[in-house]
């Protein structure tokens, strides 16, 4: 998730600005340069002297002038922040949850990000001839260099072919990766599976399936049905914690039946339906649904329903021997593995288009609240329906309904803590993944900008068009702003000390 910190960014505090020139300077993108923004005739911020005053009042605007920095890119990113500084916005938070915070969408549609194309600019790439799925390459690269994310391979296709792959560094479709979150969408559609197969319906009640699930109606927990479940509405405010959960030999539906029994599994609920709220329980009760009705083990289940339709042989749940694994968080898999799941998606062929079409709806749309993270988007089953950052500027907050632009774009996405992210796009008729597994303290969340940097650009390499123009691509989110390199920066070594990573298996 997005961690930028809220820094205050209110008419005359300068500390969000500071941050990201910080960043900006660490990250060698320009040296011994300097900021100055002055208000009237007086010098309200200036960078690198630490300058940091009030506005005076009466001033709206404010003149920026940047020296000793190359090819116009930091005016690019820092005149739209002073704009709205002077507003009295704040740039610095684009995942806030007020109105004072400014989403990353309308910073954006500014000017107030760098593209792909110019970051490798300023890497020193020539961008002027780049073109289609082979001109990506050279921009991955470039990627690569800043040392944001290192080990990855970017996957893309539709539902005849793989159009594109392209692997930096040591992780590439074959290596297999620690998903956590990433387990979710899968998961979620395993259990799918006996909707598909007429076994049981999305809106039935889980004390249908479960005799020890509370069917007493002064109980709202009697109202949960396996779409609450899956959505993550099932009221549950809180994930419980048993010794159970980590004995891969134990016997699953009583594992879940001693979550559902525990202290805090008994006390944190509101009514189904009313919140979305983002915790494993969830799909851990759906697995004993799942479970209950087939008579198969969750090693078997997994077989059944994912591994054997798809041909995804490299893909496991939990550790041997795989009889209680956390369906949200238990996977291990490979991109080739993942991109046959992705496929499988986009052309229906797996669980067909009405069982697919009923899962990838908004489900956490007012008036659920909240209805999503504030950052990610809302939900549907399993998986996010992607918007970044829809919650900042909004009264609403994470409870704000999705903005339109997010609705007619129709993305479904569904990344993990360990910053592997698909998506699908719909409308576009393709997929694409970011196939990597960062250590979880450091540069674990930037592949979620490399998403947004990258995913304008393959929009027209699979409609066989140029790589277009940064004002096209920043109205399309395709940018990371000033405050997104600063949460880029806090995220990484020396502001971080990360373990060896990868693990090896």
């Amino acid at each position: 998730m997005l961690a930028v910190a809220v820094l205050a960014a209110v008419s005359g505090t300068w500390d969000g600005l500071q941050e990201g020139l910080v960043a900006w300077e660490a990250f060698g993108f320009d040296k011994h340069f300097t900021v100055e923004v002055k208000v009237g005739r007086e010098t309200v911020f200036h960078y690198p002297e630490g300058t940091s005053k009030a506005v005076p009042p009466g001033y709206s605007k404010a003149e920026v002038t940047v020296t000793g920095a190359s090819g116009g890119f930091l005016q690019q990113v820092t005149s739209p922040f002073v704009d709205y500084v002077m507003e009295g916005r704040d740039p610095s938070n684009p995942a806030g949850h007020d109105t004072r915070s400014v989403s990353r969408h309308d910073l954006l549609l500014r000017g107030g990000g760098i593209t792909l194309p110019q970051l490798a600019q300023i890497k020193g790439y020539d961008t002027a001839e780049l073109d289609g799925w082979e001109g990506i390459r050279p921009l991955l690269d470039a990627w690569q260099s800043t040392g944001w994310d290192v080990n990855f391979s970017v996957n893309a296709g539709t539902v005849e072919e793989t159009l594109f792959t392209h692997t930096e560094g040591s992780v590439n479709m074959n290596s297999r990766l620690l998903g956590a979150s990433l387990s979710k969408w899968p998961a979620a559609m395993t259990v799918s599976g006996l909707v598909a197969d007429g076994k049981v319906n999305f809106e039935d009640k889980v004390n249908k399936y479960l005799d020890w699930w509370s069917k007493d109606p002064r109980d709202t927990r009697s109202n949960v049905t396996l779409r609450h479940l899956l959505t993550f509405q099932s009221g549950y405010l809180k994930d419980g914690e048993v010794l159970c959960a980590n004995d891969p030999s134990a016997d699953y539906l009583k594992c879940a039946r001693e979550l559902y029994e525990s202290k805090d599994m008994s006390e944190h609920y509101v009514a189904p339906g009313t919140a979305f709220a983002y915790l494993s329980c969830h799909l851990q009760f759906a697995g004993a649904v799942a479970v209950a009705v087939s008579g198969l083990n969750p090693k078997e289940l997994f077989e059944k329903y994912f591994y054997e339709p798809l041909g995804t042989n490299s893909t496991t749940w939990g550790q041997e021997p795989f009889l209680n694994p956390q369906f949200a968080t238990g996977i291990t898999t490979t991109g080739n593995d993942f991109e046959k799941f992705l496929r499988g998606m986009l052309s229906y062929k797996f669980l067909g288009r009405e069982v697919l079409s009923y899962a990838e709806r908004d489900w956490s749309a007012p008036p659920v609240s909240p209805c999503g993270d504030g950052w990610f988007g809302h939900y549907g089953m399993g998986h996010w329906f992607d918007c970044l950052g829809y919650a900042a500027g909004t009264r609403a907050g994470s409870s704000a309904a999705l903005p339109q632009y997010c609705l007619d774009e129709d993305i479904q996405g569904g990344p993990g803590a360990y910053g592997y992210f698909p998506l699908i796009d719909r409308k576009r008729g393709y997929y694409l993944q970011v196939v990597l597994m960062e250590d979880p303290s450091c540069r674990s969340e930037n592949p979620e900008y490399l998403r947004a940097v990258l995913k304008p650009i393959t929009d027209a390499a699979v409609a066989g068009k140029s790589i277009p123009s940064t004002e096209e691509l920043l109205a399309k989110g395709g940018g990371v702003t000033l405050a997104e390199i600063t949460d880029i920066y806090n995220c990484m070594p020396p502001q971080c000390t990360p373990p060896a990573w990868p693990p090896t298996f």
